[in-house]
């Protein structure tokens, strides 16, 4: 069954910057259905400023193939389930944006046609999969590595990741935040052209570690964050992920290379 949506009037949803106002407001001039996936995926083009990727909550995981169907049932994940992949997507723009790190690109949540769901500005690019990593910025990749663990996202396949020259942009990110599993964008297959394992396991960028412990050092910022995002994931889900914040500052400070991502827990302990 599928949960009740959140309200797109809710105090968290209001628009706190232009760009949210256009993309939760403006009128949709037209959209079409984008092919593939698992999930309903509309284009939508609004009148006078901008598009995006819509994907509705009623539409999550119904288009799943036999295949998958047969392996794991009418969900995509056991702990993210399907009705809730909509307010994951805000959820991790939100984590990006309180970072200031602009991976992922501006997400609200809207209505459309009757239906609510999350709308994603649409992002340049071309997916990694059609892309050589090795041309990709190395600090672009390690920083998408750390959001991801943060954000412990169990889906960032090359194709759920757009490159526009030096710049990447984290997309698709309904499956986040929940303790099923970390999946990083990394070689799985030995036929996998993608980073392998290796390439991750160094010092944290002190940069990227500084701006994590910079929103920890601010009060206001996490009180802010916490409460938008308990109104979209649970409080489980949210003090598992200021962990894994805390857990970044730690290993940045002890100058420890990133551990295997198996080794990354979802809920770290607190030193």
């Amino acid at each position: 069954m599928l949960e009740r949506p959140v309200s797109i009037e809710s105090k968290e949803s209001l628009p706190e910057n232009p760009e949210e106002k256009i993309l939760r407001t403006y009128e949709v001039e037209w959209d079409r259905e984008i092919q593939g996936g698992a999930n309903e995926c509309r284009w939508i083009k609004l009148k006078n400023d901008g598009s995006g990727i819509f994907k509705p909550a009623s539409g999550e995981a119904t288009k799943i193939t036999e295949e998958v169907r047969r392996d794991a049932g009418s969900e995509l994940r056991e702990k993210v389930k399907k009705g809730t992949y909509y307010k994951h997507e805000r959820a991790a723009w939100l984590i990006d944006s309180a970072l200031n790190w602009d991976m992922v690109p501006t997400t609200v949540i809207r209505e459309v046609d009757g239906k609510v769901g999350s709308f994603q500005k649409h992002a340049p690019g071309l997916v990694a999969a059609r892309t050589d990593w090795k041309k990709i910025p190395e600090t672009q990749l390690k920083k998408l590595f750390v959001l991801d663990y943060i954000l412990y996202s169990s889906d960032r396949r090359a194709e759920n990741l757009l490159v526009d020259g030096k710049k990447v942009h984290a997309i698709d990110n309904g499956l986040v935040l929940d303790n099923d599993f970390f999946a990083p964008y990394i070689k799985l297959n030995p036929d996998d052209d993608d980073p392998p394992a290796s390439f991750y396991r160094t010092a944290i960028i002190p940069k990227l570690a500084g701006a994590v412990k910079k929103f920890l050092n601010n009060p206001e910022a996490q009180q802010k964050l916490r409460s938008q995002l308990l109104e979209l994931v649970t409080e489980y889900e949210v003090d598992a992920c200021f962990a894994r914040m805390k857990h970044v500052v730690e290993l940045a400070k002890h100058k420890e290379g990133l551990p295997h991502f198996d080794f990354l827990e979802f809920y770290p302990p607190i030193q």
